[in-house]
């Protein structure tokens, strides 16, 4: 009898320690979840990440430290940048095996990932078949373009085939993609297109960032945020929040269509010494995302 009952005890004792165990475990879900929507009020699906031109006087490897010690780890790489003083190799296409594995190992080891690659205007279809390759290859989710328009379906058709989206860039005035009419009639009817919001661009190009970016709910897949001293086509960056491009108007029209994407910031002002700037302006994104309603 004494036997059965120190059996009994000890079973009762293992349950009761589960059963705290358990719960809590779910009570730090429940406070991990609560501190994290405390943090902010946009869906988590916001990535923060620069254009890798802010930073075009210097190598790609710098620039990519930079990055990292900027506090930012997902990058949009543009095509020719120098890959690494000391060698003739720009960024992409031709980056051989060697190459493009120094790249990864680099990015590994900072925990950093590419958003993006771009933008680009590959001439013939063999050689957007070699860029979607080395997007494949370097895990770049998407490719930001200007397409020949007569390439349009053959490149939807490829991207489909390869999974990775063609993000058409809004360019100033002037260029083929600067009024939103001319995206649209790219990505209508392609659903592997869509849209490359460049917030500073079309404030040069005399459009309202707001209203442009409800013309293309749905299909906006990456920004290029910045903000301009001046409504006009020469206007040069400054810091987020302090220009004409009402960058909380441009937040809170990408809240309203749940906008889940990648947000990247380029910053092409004062390009040998912009460190400071481009700290303050991934500040001014973090706080303005505590405070967006």
């Amino acid at each position: 009898m004494l036997k059965t009952n120190s059996k009994f005890i000890l079973l009762i004792y293992f349950l009761s320690f589960f059963a705290a165990c358990n719960n809590n475990s779910a009570s730090n879900k429940n406070t991990a979840s609560t501190s994290a929507d405390s943090t902010s009020n946009v869906t988590p699906d916001w990535k923060l990440g620069i254009q890798t031109y802010s930073f075009h006087v210097f190598s790609f490897f710098t620039a990519i430290k930079k990055i990292d010690s900027a506090g930012i780890k997902f990058i949009e790489a543009y095509p020719g940048q120098l890959l690494k003083s000391g060698t003739k190799s720009t960024f992409g296409i031709d980056l051989n095996t060697s190459e493009r594995n120094a790249v990864k190992h680099l990015m590994d080891s900072l925990g950093m990932a590419f958003s993006a690659f771009g933008v680009v205007t590959p001439k013939t279809p063999e050689e957007w078949k070699r860029t979607f390759e080395f997007a494949k290859d370097l895990n770049i989710p998407m490719i930001t373009a200007s397409p020949l328009k007569n390439q349009w379906d053959m490149i939807n058709t490829m991207s489909g085939q390869y999974n990775i989206k063609v993000a058409i860039h809004e360019e100033k005035k002037g260029s083929p993609y600067w009024h939103p009419d001319s995206v649209l009639a790219a990505i209508a009817n392609r659903p592997n297109f869509g849209v490359c919001a460049d917030i500073g661009h079309w404030g040069r190009s005399g459009l309202d960032a707001v209203i442009s970016l409800k013309q293309f709910e749905g299909r906006i897949l990456d920004l290029h945020l910045k903000d301009i001293v001046t409504l006009g086509i020469d206007s040069k960056d400054t810091i987020l929040g302090t220009g004409k491009s009402n960058i909380p108007g441009v937040l809170a029209e990408l809240k309203r269509q749940n906008f889940k994407g990648i947000i990247a910031m380029e910053y092409e002002t004062n390009p040998y010494d912009n460190m400071k700037e481009i700290v303050e302006n991934r500040k001014y994104f973090e706080n303005a995302l505590k405070h967006l309603k």
